[in-house]
């Protein structure tokens, strides 16, 4: 019954970059941040970018003004020959 109290209270979450954790794309092992390859399967560790966020919002807002004109002007206008 104690976890049904606690459902309601916000914590602060701890991200693996503020633990000093980054992890391996490749096998998914989780190293310390001074790590640079993996010793388990030999890849090169690399924290995420800062600003991969902020990419992604910008891709999404660039497909959607994409997206309006793309279905408004047909590339291709095809008749019916009967």
């Amino acid at each position: 019954m104690d976890h049904m109290e606690n459902a309601g209270s916000r914590r602060a979450v701890l991200t693996a970059r503020q633990a000093g954790l980054v992890a391996c794309t490749r096998c998914t092992r989780v190293w310390p941040k001074g790590t640079q390859t993996c010793a388990r399967c030999g890849s090169r560790l690399r924290s995420r970018d800062d600003a991969s966020l902020q990419r992604v919002w910008a891709w999404l807002a660039v497909g959607l003004i994409c997206y309006i004109p793309a279905n408004l002007f047909p590339m291709l206008r095809t008749r019916v020959l009967f």
